[in-house]
């Protein structure tokens, strides 16, 4: 059986957040390979906006170790970190769900991961700097449906210099990139192209 982990996991494939793997049999860093080859749609939806609509060069799944207060240890990843055209550098988390509500805990949490020791280390050790623009991107639905909740939380991220994003809204800039005349290397990117092409999507999104 398993040894849980003193970390808690933030995306656990399976299990709880402190077995995320247990149906693996795997521990330590081969926890972290499983969960890498059971690629992120979601991420890379994000991926393939960022490098059509926005000009970067992505690096996905990055792993470092992280450490909890008892000195325990696990493997967490930084979803994308990015660069621009201009030499700006962006650490995005991406979470997407269609159904959970976010509360105040969950958005210290967030915080927490992109705010870790550890993953600044991690990023100072590629890119070589200390500045870079932190980005969450997450669904609407996830802030809730009252604005002024909406504004509270997004006002809490502001104070912690991260920006968030919505995934509606990166979907449908995707999707009006997408040029129908266009030739893409990218899986996504070309079964966009089609359903544009024959009408499945409606390309008229605000």
């Amino acid at each position: 059986m398993m040894k849980a982990s003193r970390i808690r996991h933030k995306k656990p494939i399976a299990g709880s957040p402190y077995t995320p793997y247990r149906e693996t049999g795997m521990s330590g860093f081969g926890h972290y390979l499983w969960w890498v080859f059971c690629m992120d749609t979601n991420e890379k939806i994000i991926e393939e906006w960022l490098r059509l609509c926005r000009n970067q060069f992505t690096i996905t799944n990055i792993p470092f170790k992280v450490f909890g207060p008892k000195g325990g240890s696990n493997y967490s990843n930084i979803d994308i970190l990015s660069v621009d055209t201009k030499g700006n550098f962006y650490d995005y988390e991406v979470k997407f769900r269609s159904e959970y509500l976010i509360s105040a805990t969950d958005v210290k949490e967030y915080i927490e991961q992109l705010n870790r020791k550890e993953r600044a280390e991690k990023i100072f050790q590629i890119i070589g700097k200390i500045k870079y623009k932190k980005i969450f991107i997450a669904t609407k639905i996830m802030f809730g449906k009252k604005q002024e909740k909406i504004n509270d939380f997004l006002l809490i991220f502001k104070k912690e210099n991260i920006e968030v994003l919505f995934f509606e809204d990166v979907i449908a800039d995707l999707i009006k990139a997408v040029n129908l005349k266009g030739r893409y290397d990218s899986q996504m990117l070309q079964i966009i192209r089609l359903l544009k092409k024959y009408s499945f999507i409606n390309t008229n999104l605000n």
